[in-house]
């Protein structure tokens, strides 16, 4: 438990990462379970400004900026260059 009244909990590569309850972790889950669809990321978004603070509201525009840019017929061009950059230094 944090300051914020969250939870914290190490990611498999070493991150850290803070859930504010179960609900959170649900989101989160689903987001990861269905990563090619925006939907799951937007819902979050929108339960993290209902949340009310301005670091949630924060973390919910940056949401919504990275499912526009995602859906933008740029966006497979540059997965790809990503994807072929990784494999290259992997």
């Amino acid at each position: 438990m944090n300051s914020r009244g969250g939870v914290i909990q190490r990611t498999e590569d070493g991150g850290v990462v803070l859930f504010r309850d179960g609900t959170e972790r649900a989101f989160i889950a689903d987001i990861c379970a269905n990563s090619d669809d925006v939907t799951p990321r937007l819902i979050y978004a929108d339960w993290l400004e209902e949340q009310g603070d301005s670091f949630a509201k924060a973390r919910a525009d940056f949401i919504r900026v990275q499912c526009k840019i995602a859906s933008s017929p740029e966006a497979s061009k540059w997965h790809r260059i990503q994807c072929d950059t990784y494999e290259r230094q992997s």
